[in-house]
C-alpha cells in the first residue's frame, strides 16, 4: 500500500532531526541548522495527519511519537518548548477540530469506541473494522 512509505518517511524524518539538531547545537549553537532540521518532521506530521495515505499508514502512532520526541528535543534546545499547559491546550484544540471535521461529539466518539471494543470482544471483526474505518 502507499500508506507504508508515509510512516517510513516520517520515521526517517524524525531520526534525521534527532541526529541533526544536537550536532548543530554543539556547532556553536547553529540555530539556522536546528530550525532547518524541523522542516521534514513538520511535513511528515502534516502528511500523517492530513493525507489519506498518512491516516491509514501502518506504524502511524509510532512515527508520530518519534516525530514528537524529535521536534520537542530540537525546540527545547532552542528554549522554545511549550509549557505542559500550552501543550494540553493545543492538543485539546486539535482534538476539537478533528471531532468537528469528523462531525462527531465527544459522547459520539466515546460511544463508537465502546461499540468497537464490544464488537472486538464478541469477535465480530467485520463490525469492528467498519467502526474503525468510520472513525479514521
Amino acid at each position: 500500500s502507499g500508506a507504508a512509505p508515509v510512516a517510513a518517511a516520517a520515521a526517517d524524518a524524525a531520526a534525521e532531526c534527532a541526529s541533526t539538531w544536537p550536532r548543530a547545537v554543539a556547532d556553536d549553537l547553529n540555530t539556522p541548522v536546528v530550525l532547518a532540521s524541523l522542516s521534514a518532521p513538520l511535513k511528515a506530521v502534516n502528511d500523517l495527519l492530513g493525507s489519506k495515505k498518512g491516516k491509514k499508514a501502518a506504524g502511524r502512532v509510532a512515527a508520530m511519537r518519534a516525530l514528537q520526541e524529535a521536534l520537542l528535543g530540537a525546540l527545547g534546545a532552542l528554549g522554545l518548548e511549550a509549557s505542559a499547559q500550552e501543550a494540553r491546550a493545543a492538543m485539546a484544540e486539535m482534538r476539537a477540530l478533528a471531532l468537528q471535521r469528523a462531525g462527531l461529539s465527544e459522547a459520539e466518539l466515546a460511544a463508537a469506541i465502546e461499540e468497537r471494543q464490544a464488537a472486538r470482544k464478541a469477535k465480530d471483526f467485520a463490525a469492528s473494522d467498519r467502526i474503525r474505518d468510520e472513525l479514521a
